[in-house]
């Protein structure tokens, strides 16, 4: 009866880190934004997807891998049987 059902489509699980200007890195995982890393000084500040503080780190490898260990959006949803 109805023609457009939602269903889940996985994504990759790996993140994909840029930096967006000189000390501050943007991660996306699967084309969703995934957390972002801003360097004040000597300090690291790792954020989630929606913004959250998740810590203060010594480096920009700890402080990313406070953003990878965030939960995943795992899969992307999507119209079936639309044309």
């Amino acid at each position: 009866m109805n023609d457009h059902l939602l269903r889940n489509e996985p994504l990759s699980d790996q993140l994909c880190w840029r930096t967006a200007e000189a000390g501050f890195w943007v991660g996306t995982r699967g084309g969703s934004f995934a957390g972002t890393v801003d360097q004040q000084g000597a300090h690291f500040y790792a954020r989630n997807q929606f913004s959250e503080y998740l810590g203060d780190f010594t480096d920009l490898s700890r402080a990313q891998r406070a953003v990878e260990r965030q939960p995943s959006h795992t899969g992307r949803r999507t119209l079936q049987g639309a044309a």
